[in-house]
């Protein structure tokens, strides 16, 4: 029986968005991406050897858009090759179909939902966007392949403390049993090595060019996925509003008041939010 991944990796600017994004799929399917995207990375690689230009040592989304660093103009990376280059990682991620999965929300928005002495909100927003991200992924798991078991493996360059205590804390999270029960283990990565996370990155990077468009509505960004990915990959979005933030801050005001969770909460929102009470949601004071 195959087991099931999911890598994810974030994407963000510090003043606006921060999003998670990754794929889903099970073993054999993870193998069947993993070998073309190598042989493409080689490819390149042989290409630039011949010019006496340096190799690439992995896909880096926000480096390919931008031209910067391995993928620089000076290296033997214009525009026209990195396009090319993009393109045909989306062709490989197309022609297998695991299900893609994002998201996030704008940093500046929860700020106003958050302690004054919260120093960082950021991690407040990772940690419900993670939450959200293995929602999902239980959904998908619950409906489709029930009895399956999924490991988590997350790109640990950047925030990957983040991931982890998030992680940790679901273990006590009274809401979270079932994702308890589907989720095996989560494990770091390192993308340079871990070709899966790279494919994640694809998709987080994409998923959060979106995102920061506030004026996209969720279909828009879906069918703008969907184009880049082929109509195989089945792929879901959730933004977090303002209002979503405003709710989750009520619904951890009447848990601590012993209310119904949902009273008074108008958007709707399936991620467990107990965990989130010590995360630094103000609570309303009337």
């Amino acid at each position: 029986m195959d087991d099931w991944e999911l890598h994810l990796d974030e994407s963000y600017n510090d003043a606006h968005t921060l999003c998670i994004g990754g794929f889903l799929a099970p073993r054999s399917m993870w193998d069947a991406i993993v070998k073309p995207w190598r042989e493409r990375l080689d490819y390149e690689n042989r290409r630039n050897a011949k010019k006496q230009l340096p190799e690439i040592r992995r896909y880096h989304a926000t480096d390919v858009e931008s031209g910067n660093k391995e993928f620089a103009i000076k290296k033997g990376w214009p525009r026209d090759r990195r396009k090319l280059l993009n393109r045909r990682m989306c062709e490989i991620i197309g022609q297998i179909g695991p299900c893609g999965i994002v998201v996030g929300g704008r940093i500046d928005e929860i700020e106003k939902h958050t302690d004054k002495g919260n120093k960082d909100a950021k991690e407040t927003l990772y940690d419900i966007c993670f939450r959200m991200v293995l929602a999902d992924a239980e959904q998908v798991m619950r409906l489709r392949f029930p009895d399956r078991k999924v490991r988590v493996i997350y790109d640990d360059s950047n925030y990957g403390k983040y991931i982890r205590r998030a992680f940790e804390r679901m273990q006590t999270d009274p809401g979270a049993v079932a994702m308890r029960a589907l989720f095996l283990e989560c494990i770091p990565g390192d993308s340079v090595t871990c070709l899966e996370l790279q494919v994640s990155d694809l998709l987080a990077y994409e998923g959060f060019k979106l995102l920061n468009d506030a004026g996209k509505g969720g279909s828009e960004m879906r069918a703008a996925l969907r184009k880049l990915l082929g109509s195989k990959t089945p792929i879901q979005i959730t933004r977090f509003t303002d209002q979503n933030f405003q709710d989750l801050r009520q619904m951890i005001d009447n848990i601590k008041a012993g209310l119904p969770t949902d009273q008074g909460v108008i958007s709707k929102l399936e991620v467990s939010v107990a965990g989130l009470t010590s995360m630094g949601l103000m609570m309303n004071n009337g």
